[in-house]
C-alpha cells in the first residue's frame, strides 16, 4: 500500500505524519508512509488545503488531523479495496 502525507512542515502536518505511521504499525500493515513537501508533487494530486492524507494515489484526507482511529479505518477501507481487486 502506497501512503503519503502532503505537507508543509507545520505542526499540523507533524501529527498527521505521526498519527498516520502510528496507524500503520498499529495495523500492521505493509506501507511505508512517504513525506511530500515538493509544491509541484502537491498540487499534482489537486489538494486545496495540506495536510493532507493519500492512500494508493487517492486523496483520502485533506486540511485536518483526525484522530488515530479515523486514520486506521481509512487504512483499513484502503486495504481491503486493494485485497478485492
Amino acid at each position: 500500500m502506497k501512503v503519503k502525507v502532503l505537507h508543509s512542515n507545520s505542526s499540523d502536518s507533524r501529527s498527521l505524519i505521526e498519527r498516520t505511521r502510528g496507524a500503520v504499525k498499529y495495523l500492521k500493515i505493509k506501507a511505508k508512509v512517504e513525506e511530500v513537501v515538493d509544491k509541484r508533487q502537491i498540487y499534482k494530486y489537486g489538494v486545496t488545503y495540506i495536510p493532507s492524507l493519500v492512500v494508493n494515489d487517492k486523496v483520502v484526507l485533506q486540511g485536518r488531523v483526525p484522530e488515530m482511529q479515523k486514520i486506521q479505518d481509512i487504512l483499513l477501507h484502503a486495504s481491503k479495496q486493494s485485497k478485492n481487486k
